[in-house]
């Protein structure tokens, strides 16, 4: 027992270090556009045989955020706290850039987001990357882009799991709350603050909610109680809508937590931890 003890130790150490030694690769083009490149960043693995990927979406209301974490360090759209648990866990992990409004009105950052998906699963093997173990974590807008991605009936955009952090998932049962079109949807989608019937259908087309169906992979939820920009009801009603359909949607709720995930720590400190033992619990083959 003592022997085994120490090998597990032996290989715990040898894979710390060799995640210590691991640079991340910046600013490789995965799309070329008319207007503009766009970039992500990945963190290799350089162990022998392939390892699971994660594939990072970065939030900021589809109009800020960057995937070196943000692009406002310490803001709300900060996704640092991702990085170093996915390393460490020998995930090879993506970072993405997409094109951000107003600038870029919708659909253009999810097309970035479908694109940055066909070129990891082509490209990922490079890196020391598996494509049959791939799994999207995005957070709040970035949760958004994630979980529309799970209702795609497209084999090309089939993944593993899916994994959104306070992720927008009903922009119409925001509207009796905010009694509005919020500015990051404005920008977005190119319309006012009012609420009519052609702003409504907008939303109603672009809300995962109304998507989903039986044959999507397993999402998990993470969620702080009191998120205050994203209400944590709309991941329950979410997860109801995927149980009524028989899928797989699980949650976890973070007693206290606002919508950073630079403040989950302060209320769960295992919160990664968590997450990364449910994405490996749920590893299937996807062909």
């Amino acid at each position: 027992m003592r022997n085994l003890l120490y090998l597990a130790l032996g290989l715990f150490l040898f894979h710390t270090a060799l995640a210590s030694q691991t640079k991340v690769l910046k600013d490789i083009a995965y799309v070329n556009t008319p207007s503009e490149s766009q970039y992500l960043d990945v963190c290799p693995v350089h162990s022998p045989g392939l390892h699971p990927i994660a594939i990072l979406i970065h939030g900021g209301g589809w109009s800020t955020g960057d995937k070196s974490g943000s692009n406002h360090p310490g803001d709300g759209a900060d996704i640092t706290p991702l990085f170093k648990p996915l390393t460490d866990a020998g995930f090879v992990w993506f970072s993405l850039n997409y094109r951000l409004a107003p600038k870029n009105r919708w659909p253009v950052c999810y097309d970035d987001i479908k694109s940055a998906l066909a070129w990891v699963k082509l490209h990922a093997s490079d890196y020391g990357g598996d494509v049959n173990h791939i799994t999207l974590i995005g957070h709040s807008a970035g949760g958004h882009l994630a979980f529309l991605i799970a209702t795609e009936k497209d084999p090309a955009l089939r993944v593993e799991s899916i994994v959104g952090c306070a992720p927008v998932t009903d922009f119409v049962y925001e509207l009796p709350i905010r009694k509005r079109i919020s500015p990051s949807l404005q920008m977005l989608h190119g319309v006012s603050q009012d609420i009519t019937q052609r702003t409504t259908e907008i939303l109603r087309e672009t809300s995962p909610i109304n998507f989903v169906h039986s044959a999507m992979s397993p999402i998990l939820i993470i969620h702080g109680q009191e998120d205050k920009t994203v209400p944590i009801q709309e991941s329950i009603n979410f997860q109801t809508k995927v149980k009524d359909f028989k899928g797989v949607c699980d949650i976890i709720e973070i007693s206290g937590a606002p919508h950073r995930l630079l403040s989950y720590a302060d209320h769960d400190v295992l919160w990664t931890s968590k997450m990364v033992t449910w994405i490996l619990a749920h590893q299937i083959i996807v062909r």
